[in-house]
């Protein structure tokens, strides 16, 4: 961005504001100087802009000043406002550039260069997605490939805030186009997912990459509409007890984890270098966290996300859900409260949404938390219910994991599962995307038939052999074993010698399950059940077993 002023070269700070016209107008006194046009860093040099949809350009100037945009032949004028706010909308512009922006107020002059207009897409959640493309495999032969100047990146700052945020501080890099020199620093699913999707769709792709490991749920979504949720009430006053206490809990568990490193700390080392024999017993004593981290409530849409939802993006790619394993059967009402959530802060009532649901890990071996050891097959059923949702995608991701590491290195696979979902959900492309789903079942005798949709051709055995990953129960809900066997195009045929009078089937219903069951695009199936009787973690609300009221303890995988 270059600036043509009398003024100087210093761009003024200001706060850009939600959706809320009226806020802008509000905020503007307070978080900027006036005497000085100025935008918010969301706009940059090598910014895309999202096509077919009137894009709003804001800030500030001297108040009373008149303000003109220019974008490829396409003037928009407005007068700022008494404390000097102001907003244009530029009318919808099909994929295209390079274009030059200029913004003018008076005899003060902004110019951006190389904008692109195109589709742009927000990449979020925890470390898998932050997961950078440098630490992937056979990272030279990709970056050589990653010349890719229509591709384009804004990385959100990954820490927390206690408030919403209206724009990103001065030292941010803004926008910046994908290259062999830049792309390594970018994620790696979302670089492969943007590769895929240009490839296809032949428009520039801008990547609003907003990650953070380790993080919650629920520090992504907006505080009001948790707020919003009675269900969720506990989540909040449970924080400020927490933050109101934090000095007092710190130094009790401060020296509550000494302890434990004293007795067993160097036990624990040598565990974690062999990740064998189940978990480790006894947990290390967690810390409380400050206020405003990644585990705070809103506290990384605040940062991250909130100075973006002005400004029409193309869809979501969510991929996140680690960190809430012990929480599994909750994640299904929070992860239905963040997509709705962000459709309307965003004013965006059928944004796209595309889930990338849990893979195959065995959270026996995790070192890093309690959190991150729950059953993970409950929070891969919890990621399905999204798909009651309407326009949201489910990208099921068995097979792609590693038991033994929570961050398998190779993301291209899942990027690829979640571009074919978004060709086929956002761009209308006539293909097999999804996974076979669970759609009903019938009890037949001492087998229960179960059918499935979104088979395409049929189903089929990836191995080739008989079917794997099913068990069976009767009334006593113990789950056995069972055999499976593919009946037709649509469905299986489930039973097992010891459970004479069937009453429900599950699949793939571990961390680590066996599977094979797939459709004719070679999608396995994915975790599922018939049944809706208790599961573990069906009554924990809360994180961290220290902090929980007696009595709700932390769900064990069966």
């Amino acid at each position: 961005m270059k600036r043509k002023t009398k003024h100087g070269e210093t761009m003024a700070r200001w706060g850009r504001v939600g959706n809320l016209l009226g806020w802008i107008f509000a905020l503007a006194a307070l978080t900027c100087d006036a005497g000085e046009l100025s935008l918010n860093r969301t706009f940059s040099d090598n910014m895309v802009l999202q096509r077919n949809q009137s894009v709003p350009v804001f800030g500030t100037a001297p108040p009373r000043t008149e303000v003109t945009v220019q974008l490829d032949g396409r003037t928009a004028r407005v007068t700022s406002g008494p404390e000097g706010a102001w907003r244009v909308e530029l009318p919808a512009m099909p994929a295209g550039g390079p274009y030059q922006m200029r913004v003018s107020a008076g005899s003060d002059n902004l110019e951006y260069a190389n904008v692109l207009v195109g589709d742009v897409w927000v990449c979020a959640g925890q470390s898998n997605m932050n997961w950078p493309l440098n630490r992937q495999p056979e990272v030279e032969a990709t970056l050589a490939e990653a010349d890719r100047p229509e591709i384009r990146f804004f990385r959100s700052p990954n820490r927390g805030n206690t408030v919403p945020q209206h724009d990103f501080d001065e030292n941010h890099r803004g926008w910046e186009v994908c290259s062999p020199e830049s792309a390594g620093a970018f994620s790696g699913l979302a670089y492969h997912f943007a590769t895929r999707i240009q490839d296809e769709i032949k428009v520039p792709i801008g990547i609003i990459q907003a990650a953070r490991g380790g993080s919650f749920l629920e520090s992504w979504i907006p505080r009001p509409a948790i707020e919003a949720v009675p269900e969720l009430k506990p989540i909040l006053e449970q924080w400020e007890w927490l933050i109101a206490n934090r000095n007092r809990l710190q130094a009790e568990q401060r020296a509550k984890r000494d302890a434990w490193e004293r007795e067993h700390g160097e036990r624990f080392r040598e565990w974690r270098a062999s990740r064998e024999n189940g978990p480790f017993i006894p947990a290390q004593p967690s810390l409380p966290p400050h206020a405003g981290t990644r585990h705070d409530v809103s506290a990384l849409y605040n940062e991250a996300i909130h100075p973006h939802i002005t400004r029409p993006v193309k869809g979501v790619v969510w991929y996140q859900g680690e960190s809430n394993t012990d929480r599994g059967y909750q994640y299904r009402a929070l992860l239905r409260l963040f997509v709705e959530s962000w459709r309307d802060v965003w004013k965006q009532p059928d944004l796209p949404f595309v889930v990338i649901q849990l893979p195959n890990y065995d959270p026996g071996v995790n070192p890093f938390g309690p959190q991150d050891g729950g059953p993970w097959e409950i929070v891969r059923e919890s990621q399905s219910t999204i798909l009651q949702l309407p326009n949201t995608a489910l990208a099921v991701t068995l097979g792609m994991g590693m038991d033994q590491d929570v961050h398998p290195p190779d993301k291209r696979g899942v990027a690829t599962r979640a571009a074919q979902n978004a060709l086929k959900l956002v761009y209308g492309r006539d293909i097999l995307a999804s996974a076979p789903r669970y759609l009903e079942h019938k009890i037949e005798g001492d087998s229960i038939l179960v059918t499935f949709s979104h088979v395409g051709e049929g189903l089929t055995s990836l191995s080739g052999g008989a079917l794997v990953g099913f068990t069976i129960a009767g009334a006593d809900k113990v789950f056995h074993p069972a055999r499976a066997e593919i009946v037709d195009a649509t469905t299986v045929r489930v039973s097992s010698r010891k459970v004479p009078f069937p009453r429900a089937v599950r699949h793939a219903w571990s961390g680590t399950p066996a599977f094979n069951l797939a459709n004719s695009a070679g999608i396995p199936a994915s975790t599922f059940r018939t049944d809706d009787w208790e599961v573990p973690t069906r009554h924990v609300t809360l994180p961290y077993e220290w902090l929980r009221p007696d009595g709700q303890e932390s769900g064990k995988s069966p």
